[in-house]
């Protein structure tokens, strides 16, 4: 019997540079296949490459009470125009999500991301990766009104919800008043081959670095990731090792980099002649092989974060033996799960006590290296997979 089709947006994927949603998107489809279902992406169809619809085309096709086709799957991929903008669009005005519909049915559809559009005549299944919109608009660009109409449109619309932690579980259950049996926590498949040692000491010479010479932060620089405060808390550590910044630009970006001023030093060979005294390098964006190898030199992980749905960098440290330091609340302690050292991301004493404890503690070190490796174990491909597979086997058995 051919194995039910499930069609993933990947638009996140092909848009983004290594958010976490792009990540999600990317691991999810490709771990459906060893669920043991056959995948496809939904993408956009524009009329080029470099000439998408304009705002009068997508206006007016927005206003259209007809369901938008998408095309037979060709190459896994399903192809709509300017899909997700005309979604958005139509959300806007009529505050309803846009109906697409196929010449040939999956058997589910499953979001990697609340978007307001819906499959219809088969079961949508959204994943909800935290809810940080609706209870700490403070952290995000996201309007919070807006994306509280869109989540609990969704009350009209899923079959399903997929989230990430039971951290993020409970928030939905209780701040949506969704029902508890009608939301899954997934967790999340963390790959990452160990880099060898000549690609550590590439990337590692490249950036002007020594392997176990630096700590590093993975993620976007962003309030939410609490950057401001680490920067400060490593300030007051007095560590001799550098603190690296890797990752993109994100909303407040310049006001978190302000506590580094006086730190900064460009990567490159001449960032060597700073060892010795404390400095701040900041990566904008790696490709991710060059990432987990700028990890695997690291001699510890920080991760801080005010708010994660899940903390895929502290999964991904441990997965590689990183001692990791991260928040003491809500899914990082949970994804942790008593291998990494838990700080209160608002006290920067404590972050700085905590950096100074991987900075002199080989110990400490050794034993988190350890005890992360074990915990990781959770987060394998072969874990996810078996927990998609039930999931969706559920829904199907619940709608058959």
């Amino acid at each position: 019997m051919t194995p039910p089709v499930i069609c993933v947006d990947d638009r996140r994927v092909r848009w983004s540079r290594g958010t976490g949603a792009a990540s999600y998107a990317q691991i999810l489809r490709q771990t459906i296949p060893q669920a043991g279902f056959t995948a496809e992406s939904l993408v956009d169809a524009p009329d080029g490459p470099f000439d998408p619809p304009g705002r009068v085309w997508r206006w007016t096709a927005a206003m259209s009470p007809w369901r938008v086709s998408t095309s037979r799957p060709l190459d896994g991929a399903r192809m709509a125009k300017d899909v997700f903008r005309r979604a958005q669009v139509h959300f806007d005005m009529y505050g309803r999500y846009l109906r697409l519909r196929g010449p040939v049915r999956p058997a589910l559809m499953h979001w990697s991301y609340p978007l307001p559009l819906h499959f219809t005549g088969v079961p949508n299944l959204y994943s909800v990766l935290d809810l940080i919109p609706l209870l700490q608009p403070d952290l995000t660009p996201i309007d919070q009104t807006r994306a509280t109409r869109l989540l609990r449109r969704l009350r009209q619309e899923a079959a399903h919800l997929v989230t990430i932690s039971e951290a993020s579980r409970k928030e939905i259950i209780t701040a949506l008043d969704w029902p508890a049996d009608r939301v899954t926590n997934t967790y999340l498949a963390v790959d990452v081959p160990p880099p060898g040692p000549a690609q550590v000491q590439a990337v590692c010479a490249a950036a002007g670095l020594l392997p176990g010479d630096y700590v590093l932060h993975a993620g976007t620089v962003e309030r939410r990731k609490n950057i401001g405060r680490l920067v400060e808390a490593y300030r007051a550590s007095f560590s001799t090792r550098a603190l690296v910044l890797a990752g993109p630009e994100g909303w407040g970006a310049a006001g978190e980099m302000a506590p580094a001023d006086g730190l900064l030093v460009a990567p490159g060979p001449q960032a060597l002649a700073a060892t010795g005294r404390p400095r701040v390098l900041r990566i904008d964006w790696m490709g991710r092989p060059d990432l987990l190898a700028l990890m695997q030199g690291a001699a510890a992980v920080l991760a801080p974060s005010l708010s994660e749905g899940f903390g895929l960098p502290v999964a991904e440290a441990m997965a590689l033996g990183i001692p990791t330091l991260t928040s003491h609340e809500g899914a990082p302690r949970e994804v942790a799960g008593g291998a990494a050292l838990l700080i209160d991301p608002l006290d920067v004493r404590a972050i700085a006590a905590g950096i100074t404890a991987l900075d002199q503690d080989a110990g400490l070190r050794g034993t988190l290296s350890a005890a992360g490796q074990l915990r990781a174990r959770a987060f394998s491909e072969e874990a996810y997979a078996a927990r998609l597979a039930a999931l969706y086997r559920e829904v199907l058995d619940r709608v058959c």
